[in-house]
């Protein structure tokens, strides 16, 4: 122990011995690494500030590979959490299905019905397939629901919603058909007419059939006339058969109840329930409790023997579904549907025949299908998050329009993930600005369209009396002090010439071009030379050359906009691409375009699911004030080709509810545009803002068999980006002139690195201060501000092995060190080397 003691002091008495240029390191320590050679900004973005040294030659091979394993963590250090956007995906879990076909969703204002057109036994449990059977055959029996033909998601005003807000909606429209369910079968159920009491068709009374999740019995199939049938089916939550006098318990929705049969004779039973006498019923009736539970009869089984106990089969919590169809060959909706005792005004059966052959005692009736159809009586409004048997109920003023309460439609909204704004604001009386994100993650917020007052508009800023122009083509000279755009593979900038520095001659064509990013902020020297006066400006990977008129003071520029290389394009807009990609331009009304006679901002959406875009459209004018304004109202249209036209006579945004000076409005690809016009006079400014989402909006609309629960995936998550380490950070000691100047991790001893021997006070003997099986990383701090770190031992393996307590795990054996050590001593006998002594 007293020689590592010695050895410490050692090593600190070296750091003095440099003097003023290096002390012992009093900020820095190690549980900080990789700071301050890898630091983050408030941007979360990391940078590297360091020098990686080792000897020169013959330095040993061991070092290059510890200086390497270190640069290899270090690189793997230098990371930013990026956020990853995209759409939202709103899930029901339960039995449903989403009306969406691999890519083809549904967008805003489009029909359901365009997507696919009915929901199958695959798609939901509650239309599994079933069999009938009778004595001539079994058939398949199949469950389809025909989904709406004109229902939407839509962004509207509910006529029937008190606040009168504009919100989005699942609209059924007024005579649409909701739905039609479907239960056919295959082969068609043969049946013989018995002419039996009024004629009925005796091979399916009687008989189960189990549809929409429920098991029903048919009671009556009465067929009365050629092509005329009516069936009555009775279910229940409990079905079961009880004697006379017996008493049975049944649980239903939590409630218990107790039923006796009190009598039975060959045509009527008497049931009491909870202590609650029904009236006498013949099969198929059905007596409503108190509590508004239905209990039905379905078959008397009386007995005729002497001796024999009666027996009656019944349903407690019964449905009883009453089907009249007088003309079952014309396969249209013109028959009635009745549950209990009540008839549904919109919802119409057919009773599909494919053969009757009449009323003559055995004649052949042939069912080939039951089709139920709801067509709703007036617009339906489905809002986010509801379903749409509540609201067809309210507006049928009727319980049940859809079919038994056992499928229903819910309509979740639309799926919106990310979004950017941008915005188009005031700035003043004579200007109006832009606001956006481009890809780089720079964000503008400058004047792009100025008016004098009087007659005038164009594209810059107007102050006082000074146009201050914003340049879109490359015709056109850029004064100093002017703006102008650049784009090319969507990363676009606006840019201003702030002044040029001629050559110290005057004529030797050679001097400095000044442009600041107004976005950013930064400031660009482009050094022009040749007789062009030419030079270039480098920006996201992108080259645009830029040519001065004249080597001297209040020199022109004239500049590549689209950076194709050539300086020839009379460009006729300045065309912005936001950090997701929407397309925006504004257009100079000096310029050729379609209606417009003011500048305009247009704004263009990605490619939809059907390669189309949406274009909005947005113009200038002066208000009655004569300070710069938007036109109230908007244009916007999808179409195949991107285009500029209209003039904002074309409204297609909602006020977003009475008495508000908010209008609204979402696109087909799910641009949301609010317009506020600050007030209901003419001497207002409007604002105009676009929430731009990072993928196509869609809406999530479900057909569903049962109690669902919702659930959200997708939206923003965070990815690792890791920033390389530029080519060159690696040194030979011989090439550190100032050991002071810059950040240095410096690996090998003093007898095989000048620069550590710097470091230590150039010790002589160069390793009096180590021992074998043991090395040191250590912190020094120069009064300039920068930090070395030491990595060295005895011998090279001692040196290779300290620097895996650098490298491994990201350094995590550093990290774990108390706050405020600058020094430790590692054991490196061992092929894994471990901390043995830490000073602070």
């Amino acid at each position: 122990m007293r020689t590592t003691i010695k050895k410490v002091i050692a090593l600190t008495a070296g750091a003095t011995m440099v003097g003023s240029t290096i002390v012992g390191a009093m900020a820095a320590d190690l549980a900080s690494w990789p700071a301050p050679f890898v630091t983050k900004g408030a941007d979360g973005k990391p940078s590297f500030d360091a020098m990686l040294v080792v000897g020169d030659l013959p330095a040993d091979p061991a070092d290059i590979i510890g200086i390497t394993d270190i640069a290899v963590s270090l690189q793997f250090q230098m990371t930013e959490n990026v956020a990853v956007t995209g759409s939202t995906d709103i899930g029901l879990q339960g039995d449903s299905k989403k009306v969406e076909s691999g890519s083809n969703k549904l967008e805003w204002n489009e029909t359901v019905s365009s997507i696919t057109t009915s929901v199958t036994s695959s798609d939901l449990s509650l239309l599994a397939d079933g069999e009938f059977s009778n004595e001539y055959a079994s058939s398949t029996l199949q469950q389809t629901i025909t989904i709406p033909s004109n229902g939407r998601m839509v962004f509207d005003v509910d006529p029937d919603d008190d606040t009168s807000a504009v919100k989005p909606y699942f609209k059924l429209s007024n005579g649409g058909v909701v739905y039609t369910f479907t239960l056919s079968f295959s082969p068609s159920v043969k049946t013989d007419h018995n002419t039996g009491g009024n004629g009925y068709l005796e091979d399916i009374r009687n008989k189960k059939l189990s549809f929409l999740g429920q098991t029903y019995t048919i009671l009556v199939a009465d067929h009365t006339a050629q092509n005329n049938t009516i069936l009555t089916l009775m279910g229940g939550a409990v079905t079961d058969v009880i004697d006379e006098g017996e008493t049975r318990s049944y649980t239903i929705g939590g409630e218990p109840y107790e039923v006796t049969a009190s009598f039975i004779s060959a045509t009527e039973a008497k049931l009491k329930v909870n202590g609650e006498l029904t009236d006498s019923l013949t099969e198929t009736k059905t007596y409503k409790l108190k509590d508004g539970t239905e209990v039905g009869i379905i078959d008397i089984l009386g007995q005729n023997l002497a001796g024999e106990v009666d027996r009656v089969e019944f349903s407690l919590g019964a449905n009883k579904l009453q089907l009249t169809d007088e003309n079952t060959v014309d396969h249209g909706f013109g028959g009635t549907v009745t549950i209990g005792s009540e008839e549904l005004s919109n919802v119409k059966v057919n009773i599909e025949t494919s053969q009757d052959q009449g009323i003559t005692s055995g004649n052949d009736v042939k069912l080939s299908a039951i089709k139920f159809n709801y067509n709703a009586s007036q617009d339906i409004y489905v809002p986010v998050g509801s379903s749409a048997s509540t609201k067809a109920d309210e507006a049928e003023s009727q319980v049940g329009s859809f079919l038994l309460s056992a499928f229903d439609y819910k309509f979740e909204g639309p799926q919106v993930g990310s979004t950017e704004e941008v915005k188009f604001l005031p700035s003043g009386s004579n200007n109006y600005k832009l606001e956006f994100k481009n890809k780089a993650g720079v964000k503008y917020s400058e004047s792009v369209v100025g008016y004098d007052g009087t007659s005038v508009y164009k594209l810059g800023r107007y102050s006082g009396s000074t146009w201050y122009d914003l340049v879109s083509s490359e015709r056109e000279a850029i004064d100093d002090e002017d703006y102008f755009c650049v784009n090319k593979n969507k990363y676009s900038r606006i840019l201003q010439y702030k002044d040029v520095v001629p050559g110290a001659s005057g004529s030797d064509n050679e001097g400095t071009l000044k442009l600041r990013d107004v976005g950013s902020g930064d400031t660009y020297s482009i050094s022009y030379s040749g007789s062009s006066l030419g030079g270039d400006l480098i920006l996201d990977g992108n080259t645009y050359s830029v040519n001065a008129s004249t080597d001297a003071n209040g020199a022109k520029i004239w500049v590549d906009l689209n950076g194709n290389g050539a300086r020839i394009d009379n460009l006729t807009r300045c065309e912005f691409w936001t950090q997701f990609e929407a397309n925006v331009s504004l257009q100079d009304e000096t310029f050729t375009r379609i209606v417009a006679t003011n500048p305009h901002l247009t704004i263009v959406s990605e490619d939809d699911e059907d390669n189309s875009k949406d274009v909005v459209y947005v113009a200038v004018e002066a208000n009655s004030d004569g300070k710069i304004d938007l036109v109230n109202n908007i244009d916007w249209a999808t179409s195949g080709t991107a285009t500029l036209n209209g003039n904002g006579g074309n409204s297609s945004m909602n006020q977003k509810q009475d008495e508000s000076n908010v209008y609204q409005s979402w696109t087909n690809y799910g641009m949301f545009l609010e317009m506020d016009r600050k007030g209901t006079g003419t001497d207002t400014q409007n604002d105009f803002v676009v929430k731009y989402p990072d993928n196509q909006v869609f809406g999530a609309f479900f057909v569903v068999g049962g109690a669902t629960t919702t659930s959200v995936s997708g939206g923003s998550s965070t990815n690792q980006v890791i920033h390389r380490i530029n080519v060159g950070a690696t040194k030979l000691a011989s090439a550190v002139s100032d050991v002071s100047a810059q950040n240095l991790i410096v690996v090998g001893g003093p007898c095989a690195n000048a620069v550590a021997a710097e470091l230590m006070g150039n010790p002589e003997p160069c390793g009096k201060d180590f021992s074998a099986g043991r090395a040191m990383i250590k912190l020094y701090e120069a009064s300039t501000g920068k930090v070395a770190m030491l990595v060295a031992g005895y011998e090279a393996v001692d040196t290779t092995r300290a620097t895996k307590v650098v490298a491994q795990n990201g350094g995590a054996d550093l990290k774990a060190l108390a706050v405020g050590v600058k020094e430790v001593e590692v054991n490196t006998v061992n092929e894994q080397p471990s901390v043995v002594l830490t000073t602070s």
